[in-house]
């Protein structure tokens, strides 16, 4: 059975970033919102990622949202939970925009064999970069 753990990210008045990963257990605990107060995160800046409870090639825990680049294609894959087939999937970067794109449970696999190379959230550099190319 997989570790069912999510990670939060905020930011504070200055517009840092904070990263922790909490357990079903310590959100139980009110963990997140100690971690909250000690670094003053605002909270409509806090976004939430679940563990897909697959990593990559570098054996880095892959979350929701987490970014994949595909350079036989050339295109960039963002991990989803795709809540009416109940499965993690991802969508492709086109034209400046998310797509939809066919996949299953199989894609984990791939995305196994792939490099995590950043966030939606932390990372949002990494499209506008990819739009300017």
């Amino acid at each position: 059975m997989r570790e069912i753990k999510f990670k939060y990210i905020g930011k504070n008045l200055s517009d840092k970033v904070f990263i922790e990963i909490f357990t079903i257990q310590q959100i139980e605990e009110n963990e997140v919102f100690k971690w909250m107060k000690k670094n003053n995160i605002v909270p409509s800046s806090v976004k939430r990622n679940q563990y897909t409870g697959v990593k990559d090639k570098n054996r880095k825990e892959i979350y929701e949202g987490d970014l994949f680049f595909d350079e036989t294609d050339n295109f960039y894959l963002k991990v989803i939970f795709d809540i009416d087939r109940s499965l993690y999937c991802f969508e492709r970067w086109e034209n400046n925009e998310w797509c939809g794109f066919p996949s299953d449970e199989l894609v984990m696999f791939f995305l196994s064999n792939m490099e995590i190379i950043g966030n939606i959230h932390e990372n949002p550099e990494l499209l506008e970069s990819k739009n300017e190319s």
